[in-house]
This record gives structure tokens, C-alpha cells and sequence, in this order.
């Protein structure tokens, strides 16, 4: 059976037309490269076209180990320390640390480890281990983040960490509650970010639309999702982050779709601009369902800032545009996909992502073709690809592990698991399909 990094790397190199055998990718931590084998089809199944094995779902499921993945209810969640009992380790937790130490730790964005305050003093009744930390995200990440108008990087850091940016989420508390500053109730919690979808950028900075009760038409009913009660409250917010990153990729391929027609690029790329955006929709209304399914009250978006959305006036920046969003970023989001579909032991969940995992490579490949067209049209722009390749695969692989509870059976890679997918896909995707347009260092 393939590995989905393999399957993803042929479907992204048929794209850009080469032959698998004729590339080269590096072998991590050695001094040569080695030649990518063509790997032919499962040949047990002759009929899947998909770009992850469509093996039935107890063979995906079936991690060989004792504490199968596919027992959702019980050893999955047991991640050797009670996140729920905090009593036995409150006196661990130190006080709220400088909040934008912590962000310059943690990576340009809010993955890791927090300490956070509630709006509420440690003497409160309320401050307690049973504190509904889960359900007071806005409390812990401040609603919108702010940015320093002197800072004009493509990748800029907020002044007000941590702060919702669409993608970040509660994945666990780990500790408390403590007396923090001026006696505030403090836990230490973790949180995780999510790479599914094309993010949507605008000077530099992610957008989204909150996410609202008020939504109409995004939230199908759908059946409800057996998750222990101690997570389900970070499975729904994790799948709450997809769904905002889905929709606001809706937006980022409308502007594709603007960018494509003002450069008057080919037909067949703004056709499969305008198809992705059908895609984002449909992942966007299944992945507000499955929230809403765990919430039990429906869930979708609220209006979407499209402020300062418009077409690139330059074939600069749409080429550096589609290798930060497309290339990279949706290379590691079918990637991402794909794994967690492996990895699900909930059978619906599982075929969502599996049909999400197909979808983004196509829209990752589309990226791909779309750098080729504009190098082919300016050559003197192949070293702004180079460096911005380089810049682009360096973000991405600072993605620290957390230590909370394991929700990959319900799709969402915690732990070290999304660090060693984005490691994997940078090295066995991205960095072949740079080789493939010449662009290797």
C-alpha cells in the first residue's frame, strides 16, 4: 500500500508533466539524492483513482497495536495524565508568562502551550478544575488579531497573542487552575492549529469569518458523533477552525479566479480555479455540520471581511501568492488530509476527509501548474520562486508537538503528529516538484 505522501507526489508531478522515475528527492539526513520509484496503482484495487488508498474501513483503522485507534472510546483518550482531574498537578502550573515571549516561542502562529486566564479571579466558585475552559475560547484568544502597520512581511506576527485567527483552537487543557496575575484564574492549556483548505491572505494577515448560530444553510443534519465527553468539546472547536478555514478558501480561490482572468491566463486554469471553489464550499458545509453534529446546535459562518481583496496587479505576486498557498500550503493540506483519514477510527469522519484529501490535491496541483505558467511566461522571476520557496517550507515545518489527548480518531492530528506530516510532505512532495521546475537550490 502507498503512503499518501507517495500517491500525492505522482498526482502533483503528472501535473507539472514529469515522469516520478525521472525526479529526484532528497533523503532526509544524507549527503545524495536517491530517484523516486514510480509506484503503479494498488493493484488490488484497479478502480481507485483516488489520491489515498480507499481501503476498507477496519484495514485503515487497524493500527496493529493493542490500543487499536478504532476503540474511540476508551485507550485513544487515555493519554497517560488525566487532563480532567488537575487537582494532583495544579501546583506545577506557573503563573500567565509575557504573552509575546510565549508567541515568539510557540512560532509565528499560536500552536503549543499556554498559559491562559479566564475573566474571573481564583477566588471565584467558578474557578475550579470542572471550569468551562473549552467553551470560554474568545476568553482565551483575543477575538481578533492585531497586527504592527510597520511590519510588511509576507508572515506577520500579531501584537496580541494569543488572538483567533481562524486557524488556532483549544486542543486540551492540560493544568489548573492557578492564581495567575492579580489573582485571575489560570489553567495551562494546549492549543493546535489545522492546515486544511487554501488560506485566505491579505497584507500578510489570515482571514476569516467568525463563527455564528445565526448561519443558515451551511449546517446539514447529520448523525451524531460518539466522542468522549472529556473531548468533545476540542474535537467540535477543531472542526470548527476547518470549517472557518474552508469557507474563507472559497474567497481565496474567487481571488485565484480574479488574478487568472486579469493576467489572462488559460482556459483550463481558470476552469479548475472556478471548480475549486465549489469544492471549498461543499468542505466547508460538511465540516460545520460534523461541528454541529458534536455541538448539538447548528454552527456556520458569519459575514466574511473581503476588504482589500482584489486581483494581484503582477505576475509577482500571483506567482508568490500561489507557491505560499497553493504549493506549500495546499500541498500540506492534502497531505494533512490524507493522513488524518488514515488515521480516523470514526468511519464517516474518515470518508469525509478522504474525499477533502482528493479534492485539495487537485487544488494543490492546480497551484503547481499555475507557477509553471507564470515562469514560463517571465523566467527572470525564478529566483523570487526560489527564495520564496525556501521562506514558505521554513514556516511550515514550526509546527511544535503538544502533549494533550490524542484526537486523531476523530480527525484531527494532535500531539507530534502534524509536525511529522508537514515534515513529510515538504520532503517527499514539496521538495521533488521544486526539483521538477528547476528551481533546487
Amino acid at each position: 500500500m502507498q503512503r499518501p505522501s507517495d500517491r500525492l507526489r505522482l498526482v502533483l508531478l503528472a501535473a507539472l508533466g514529469v515522469e516520478a522515475a525521472a525526479c529526484r528527492t532528497r533523503v532526509v539526513g544524507g549527503d545524495t539524492d536517491t530517484a523516486v520509484p514510480t509506484v503503479p496503482p494498488d493493484s488490488a484495487e484497479p478502480d481507485d483513482t483516488g489520491m489515498i488508498d480507499s481501503a476498507p474501513p477496519d484495514d485503515t483503522a487497524d493500527t496493529g497495536g493493542p490500543d487499536d485507534t478504532a476503540d474511540s472510546g476508551g485507550d485513544t483518550a487515555d493519554t497517560g495524565k488525566d487532563t480532567a482531574d488537575t487537582a494532583d498537578t495544579a501546583d506545577t502550573c506557573g503563573s500567565a508568562p509575557d504573552a509575546a515571549a510565549q508567541w515568539n516561542a510557540n512560532g509565528w502562529l499560536g500552536w503549543g502551550t499556554w498559559t491562559v486566564c479566564l475573566a474571573i479571579p481564583a477566588s471565584d466558585p467558578g474557578c475550579t478544575q470542572a471550569a468551562d475552559v473549552a467553551g470560554a475560547l474568545d476568553a482565551i484568544l483575543t477575538p481578533d488579531c492585531q497586527y504592527d502597520p510597520n511590519d510588511t512581511g509576507f508572515f506577520r506576527s500579531p501584537i496580541n497573542p494569543p488572538c483567533d485567527d481562524g486557524t488556532t483552537y483549544l486542543e486540551s487543557v492540560s493544568c489548573g487552575p492557578v492564581a495567575g496575575a492579580a489573582g485571575a484564574c489560570c489553567f495551562e492549556v494546549q492549543l493546535g492549529q489545522i492546515a486544511i483548505g487554501r488560506p485566505l491572505w491579505v497584507d500578510g494577515v489570515l482571514r476569516t469569518a467568525a463563527a455564528s448560530h445565526d448561519a443558515s444553510g451551511w449546517s446539514a443534519p447529520r448523525a451524531s458523533v460518539p466522542v468522549p465527553g472529556a473531548l468533545r468539546a476540542a474535537v467540535r472547536d477543531g472542526w470548527l477552525a476547518i470549517a472557518r478555514a474552508e469557507h474563507a478558501s472559497v474567497a481565496s480561490f474567487a481571488r485565484v479566479v480574479f488574478d487568472l482572468l486579469h493576467h489572462g491566463a488559460p482556459a483550463d486554469l481558470i476552469a479548475d480555479a472556478t471548480r475549486a471553489q465549489a469544492d471549498e464550499i461543499r468542505h466547508a458545509a460538511d465540516a460545520f455540520a460534523l461541528a454541529s453534529a458534536l455541538d448539538g446546535r447548528s454552527w456556520g459562518p458569519g459575514p466574511l471581511d473581503l476588504t482589500g481583496v482584489s486581483a494581484r496587479s503582477t505576475l509577482d505576486g500571483v506567482l508568490v501568492a500561489a507557491i505560499i498557498e497553493g504549493c506549500v500550503g495546499e500541498t500540506l493540506a492534502a497531505h494533512e488530509a490524507a493522513v488524518a483519514a488514515e488515521a480516523a477510527a470514526d468511519p464517516a469522519i474518515a470518508a469525509l476527509l478522504r474525499g477533502v484529501a482528493d479534492d485539495e490535491a487537485r487544488h494543490a496541483a492546480l497551484a503547481w501548474r499555475i507557477v509553471r505558467w507564470v515562469l514560463d511566461a517571465r523566467p527572470d522571476l525564478a529566483d523570487l520562486a526560489r527564495d520564496t520557496f525556501a521562506t514558505a517550507t521554513a514556516h511550515a515545518r514550526v509546527r511544535p508537538a503538544s502533549d494533550g489527548p490524542d484526537l486523531s480518531p476523530w480527525g484531527l492530528l494532535t500531539g507530534a503528529r502534524p509536525e511529522a506530516a508537514a515534515a513529510e510532505a515538504l520532503d517527499d512532495v514539496v521538495a521533488p516538484c521544486v526539483d521538477a521546475l528547476g528551481l533546487a537550490a
